[in-house]
């Protein structure tokens, strides 16, 4: 466990362990300010879409984690096959980045998995992680492997392809597990 790090809201934290705790090692946060005015540009873009009055089972909710403002546009309760089917080809979160990205141009708006939009620093995303533990651990990003759910195009993983580092994609985190199980057995 203390060669494992923890890159939490699109690596703008990042955690490590130590003495069996786990240690804040960076958190590039936004103010509140910041937070305040990316709030509101969610708010006055998801009126100005209209892409959710199709949805009333399940609201989109604003997940306010201090360092990333994400938005879980089908809301935190919805079953895999409803996120599966909310979005499908990312034509709905599109249009909302595109509108996001008039208001807010200062701030990093990528996709995360099927139905999130994660907004940050601009610079801080996945990539700023990768490069931050190829640095640390004196390691080569080719040395290295990535696995994420959100590699295609516009998503929060597609920005760590141009590190170098080699990727893996998944569907999410329970194949994720499988490819870390993998890992270790091929490693022991």
């Amino acid at each position: 466990i203390s060669q494992l790090y923890i890159f939490p809201d699109s690596s703008a934290e990042c955690y490590i362990s130590e003495k069996n705790a786990w240690k804040l090692t960076y958190r590039i946060g936004l103010s509140e300010s910041d937070r305040t005015i990316i709030r509101k540009a969610i708010r006055e873009a998801i009126a100005e879409t209209g892409i959710f009055e199709e949805h009333p089972i399940h609201a989109p909710k604003i997940i306010d984690r201090d360092a990333q403002i994400a938005l879980a546009t089908i809301g935190l309760d919805a079953s895999y096959e409803e996120k599966q089917a909310w979005d499908p080809d990312q034509a709905k979160r599109k249009k909302l980045i595109a509108v996001l990205q008039k208001k807010i141009p200062q701030f990093e708006i990528l996709m995360g998995g099927m139905t999130t939009i994660d907004i940050t620093h601009k610079g801080i995303n996945k990539a700023y992680g990768v490069k931050w533990l190829s640095k640390k651990l004196g390691l080569p990003t080719s040395d290295m492997l990535y696995v994420g759910d959100a590699l295609y195009p516009g998503g929060n993983d597609e920005v760590v392809i141009a590190t170098g580092i080699e990727t893996h994609e998944v569907s999410g985190p329970p194949e994720t597990l499988m490819v870390i199980d993998e890992l270790l057995r091929a490693c022991t």
